[in-house]
């Protein structure tokens, strides 16, 4: 809320409190959101289910066998192999990210590119969008690769010695202990829910849209945009709040917030690297008779873990943008910490210094508790632009590697960082 709304008596570590409670009474509806079903491309009325038509093939075979190499050794040894496609859905309502021009991407080279921009003080934030599969460049026939690669062996073994005399007889017995070992791969399954209902929600099939900054008058102006006297609200302004217009029929790539085309809630789509998990384990154990009724067994199992599936959110801040010879991680913890203690003035911090202007300025700006009330002069207010600098650096991207992608994209998506 703009200061003008807060009474001067709220602590400021409870003005988030203040805001939420404020609206909560008056009905101000902060962001409207809304998810519209489509067909291929085409508009459906409001509360038509989305649905797929969706192909999800795996082969996969195994042999094993187990040999008596002597009767204190035995060896058992096996191979598995199989075969992961891609999902293919029957009408290719597929939805993928892509750049302005269609061409769809990885994660791991867009992130790549964003870190080394942010190392260099700069914002990388090229315009992105979505594109049904067969509107993507080439016309890819699935939205990751094939995974071919599905080679699983396990082997393991058994070794009981007997020594009849001399220490080893003592330490290990005859026939009273047994030496085992063994490795395997395995091979985790892409789960269907990630590759068939992952994708129902991003944009093609459907078309997710929200509105920040409600207004009474049916407009989205944004974070910090409306006010008690001209935001919308429930019951008195009506109980449908407004939602940005959409078109009939979608355009290819979507390209949401840009040229006048609606804003986009929360998305999702698969990266094109996704491929399936796979597990290394090592095992080795001892077992050793001390009595008839007694058994001592050590062992050790290790297990190695890969590739496996993880959700990142596309319009995360990049933590190691570095301005001023600091990172943006310091300047907020350093910042969080201060407040966080008590501090009401923190030391500043060269990172908010030189990306908002700093002491070289005669006057500069910073947002002031999320409303839209701004302070000018010359003081130092690092903590109340923690939340401009998180905004003005969130754009939009693509996860790394074999990963699940979630693209998260706000008013003026795709356009050079700005505060929204």
């Amino acid at each position: 809320m703009p200061s003008a709304y807060i009474p001067s008596t709220v602590p400021a570590n409870q003005l988030g409190n203040w805001n939420s409670l404020y609206a909560t009474t008056l009905g101000i509806v902060a962001q409207s959101q809304l998810m519209y079903a489509r067909k291929s491309g085409e508009l459906l009325p409001v509360g038509s289910p989305i649905f797929s038509q969706s192909i999800l093939p795996n082969y996969s075979f195994y042999f094993g066998d187990t040999w008596k190499v002597k009767p204190t050794f035995t060896l058992s040894f096996g191979v598995g192999y199989e075969i992961q496609m891609p999902v293919s859905e029957v009408n290719g309502n597929v939805p993928m990210i892509t750049d302005s021009k269609g061409n769809s991407f990885t994660g791991e080279n867009y992130l790549d590119k964003r870190k080394q921009a942010a190392l260099a003080g700069q914002a990388y934030n090229p315009t992105l969008g979505f594109a049904t599969i067969r509107n993507v460049v080439g016309s890819p026939k699935y939205p990751y690769n094939p995974f071919y690669n599905g080679l699983g062996p396990r082997v393991s073994a058994a070794w009981s010695p007997r020594f009849t005399d001399g220490v080893l007889s003592k330490l290990f017995g005859s026939g009273k202990t047994v030496i085992r070992g063994g490795y395997s791969r395995r091979y985790g399954r892409i789960n269907g829910i990630n590759v068939i209902q992952v994708p129902l929600q991003g944009i093609g099939i459907g078309q997710t849209v929200q509105c920040t900054g409600v207004s009474k008058a049916g407009q989205c102006l944004g974070v910090a945009g409306v006010d008690p006297t001209n935001a919308f609200r429930i019951g008195v302004d009506g109980l449908t709040a407004p939602l940005p217009t959409v078109s009939q029929t979608l355009s290819q790539p979507f390209l949401p917030g840009v040229g006048g085309a609606a804003s986009a809630a929360t998305a999702w789509s698969d990266d094109p690297s996704l491929k399936p998990s796979h597990i290394d384990q090592v095992t080795f154990t001892i077992q050793r008779e001390i009595t008839s009724k007694v058994i001592l067994e050590l062992g050790y199992i290790g297990t190695r873990s890969r590739d496996e599936q993880l959700a990142y959110s596309l319009d995360s801040v990049p933590y190691m943008t570095t301005l001023g010879g600091q990172q943006f991680s310091q300047a907020f913890a350093n910042t969080y910490l201060a407040l966080n203690s008590g501090q009401t003035t923190p030391q500043v911090q060269p990172f908010f210094e030189a990306a908002l202007g700093g002491g070289s300025l005669l006057h500069w700006v910073c947002l002031l508790h999320g409303g839209g009330s701004f302070k000018t002069a010359d003081e130092h207010c690092d903590h109340e632009c923690l939340q401009y600098v998180g905004r003005s650096e969130r754009g939009a991207g693509v996860d790394s590697g074999p990963y699940d992608a979630e693209l998260e994209s706000h008013p003026g998506f795709g356009a050079s960082p700005s505060h929204q």
